[in-house]
C-alpha cells in the first residue's frame, strides 16, 4: 500500500492506475461489474478462490470479493489472503445481509446484492482511497463503513444492545481520540500549509 502523504492519492483519484481484482463465480456478474468499472479502473476478473490467490500481488489496490464462492467462502478466502500478507482494501459483495460478525471481517466495505453501478463505483473509489491511508485512519473509516452497513440492514433484534456493537463504538471512540491527538500534533509541528497538504 502507498503511504499517506503528499501525492499518495494520485492513483486513486478516479483515474486509470488503480488495479481491482474482481472475484465472483457468476460469469454474468463478473462481466457486468467489469463493464461498470473498466472505464475508470484496471480490472482483472477471476471465477474462484484458487485463481484469486494465484493472481493477487502487490500491484492490486482493491479486491472485490463475493462472499459465497463455490470452492471457497468469501470469508475463508479473505482469511487466506490476509494470512499470506495481502493487505489490499477489500469490498465484499454478497446476497446475505450483514450480521454483527461483519465487524470482525478484515474488509472495508460491505455491499448487499443487487447493487447499482453507482454503488459499486463509489465503494471501489472509497476502498482505493483507503488503500492510501495509514493504520488508524484506514481502520477508522473501515469501522464507520461497517456500522453503516449494519444499520442499513435487516439485522434482527436491537443492534445497539449487542456486545459486538458496543465494542465497535468503543473502538471508534478510541480511534477518534488517537486521530485527534495526531491532528493536534501535526498542527503543532508543521506549518498550516504543510498540514493542509497532508490532509488533502
Amino acid at each position: 500500500m502507498a503511504g499517506l502523504g503528499p501525492g499518495a492519492g494520485d492513483a486513486t483519484d478516479g483515474g486509470w492506475g488503480t488495479r481491482v481484482l474482481l472475484v465472483d463465480d457468476d460469469a454474468r456478474v463478473r462481466g457486468m461489474y467489469a463493464d461498470w468499472l473498466e472505464p475508470t479502473y484496471d480490472v482483472a476478473a477471476v471465477a474462484d478462490g484458487d485463481d484469486a490467490l494465484d493472481a493477487l500481488d502487490e500491484t492490486f489496490d482493491v479486491v472485490l470479493l463475493d462472499r459465497r464462492l463455490r470452492e471457497w467462502s468469501g470469508s475463508e478466502l479473505l482469511a487466506e489472503l490476509r494470512r499470506r500478507g495481502h493487505d489490499q482494501s477489500v469490498v465484499m459483495v454478497t446476497g446475505t445481509e450483514p450480521d454483527v460478525d461483519v465487524v470482525d471481517l478484515s474488509i472495508d466495505e460491505y455491499l448487499v446484492k443487487p447493487i447499482y453501478e453507482s454503488e459499486l463505483r463509489e465503494a471501489v473509489e472509497f476502498a482505493a482511497r483507503l488503500s492510501s491511508y495509514d493504520g488508524s485512519l484506514h481502520e477508522y473509516f473501515s469501522l464507520v463503513s461497517k456500522l453503516a452497513a449494519l444499520e442499513n440492514s435487516n439485522v434482527d433484534g436491537d443492534l445497539r444492545a449487542t456486545d459486538a456493537y458496543a465494542d465497535v463504538e468503543d473502538r471508534l471512540a478510541a480511534l477518534e481520540t488517537r486521530l485527534e491527538r495526531d491532528r493536534r500534533s501535526l498542527a503543532e509541528t508543521h506549518s498550516p500549509q504543510v498540514f493542509r497538504k497532508v490532509l488533502d
